[in-house]
């Protein structure tokens, strides 16, 4: 994943922008003398907290909403896995058949 993809990742994302917005507020008040250092890594502390867990909460609802569709989705996964690697074994052996 290159620096575009993950930038483009991150402007879609809201819960990023909402908490690097403040962090870069309170980074401009810290150079404005505004606010302190140590005042700027308890909000920064805060806003990551807040941030990771959203994020774990996000997750945990759409694990716990989802368990039927993610099983169904992990079978198929595992189903067109297990066709690869026949896929790949056969072209495997077919290459090393031919090299003898």
């Amino acid at each position: 994943m290159g620096i575009p993809q993950i930038l483009k990742n991150f402007l879609n994302s809201e819960k990023a922008i909402a908490s690097a917005v403040p962090l870069i507020i309170a980074t401009v008040f810290v150079f404005t003398g505004r606010i302190t250092e140590q005042e700027w890594m308890e909000f920064a502390v805060l806003v990551t907290g807040i941030y990771v867990g959203g994020k774990a909460i996000h997750g945990a609802a759409a694990a716990a909403g989802g368990g039927a569709a993610a099983k169904a989705e992990l079978a198929e996964l595992k189903s067109l896995l297990a066709d690869a690697d026949d896929e790949a074994d056969a072209a495997l052996e077919e290459k090393f058949s031919e090299d003898k």
